[in-house]
């Protein structure tokens, strides 16, 4: 079974209690609505040059974290400043015209993007023995499905 949440409902009680200052709340919404213009700009570009916009706005908003691919993983967001530091978080990135079959939607969960992301989880887990991953991510840069690696866990070990 398959739970959809919305953005509050997935986010941890922890991190609710450590809410960002007014300043960090307009500066992640400059550099998000910074983001949102690049992506609109580039929606013909390739797969790779989308990513590299995604992987901008991340380095803005996420600070003190090595984000990068790991082997073929899209992108992956360490849990440390390098790369030698383990995978936390695991992104499938899909390109955002000209790959919509490959996708994941609310109606087609069990597609190439959600297939990639569970190997590329099952490989860091299983074959590189990595505990700290915690969360997985499809997007074509609009579309985001974020899976906690406990849903994981239950249906892939």
């Amino acid at each position: 079974m398959v739970v959809i949440q919305n953005l509050k409902q997935s986010i941890n009680r922890n991190v609710e209690a450590i809410m960002p200052q007014d300043d960090q709340k307009e500066e992640f919404t400059n550099a998000l609505e910074e983001y949102y213009k690049k992506i609109a700009e580039n929606q013909e570009q390739t797969e790779e040059f989308q990513k590299g916009i995604f992987r901008d706005f991340l380095e803005k908003v996420i600070p003190n974290k090595f984000i990068n691919t790991s082997e073929r993983i899209d992108l992956a967001i360490y849990n440390g400043e390098t790369s030698k530091s383990k995978v936390g978080v695991i992104v499938e990135y899909k390109r955002l015209l000209g790959n919509e079959s490959e996708m994941m939607s609310k109606d087609h969960l069990n597609v190439k993007a959600f297939r990639e992301l569970v190997a590329y989880y099952l490989r860091e887990r299983i074959v590189n023995g990595n505990l700290e991953v915690k969360k997985g991510i499809v997007t074509n840069g609009y579309d985001f499905f974020v899976i906690d690696s406990n849903e994981l866990e239950k249906y892939f070990r």
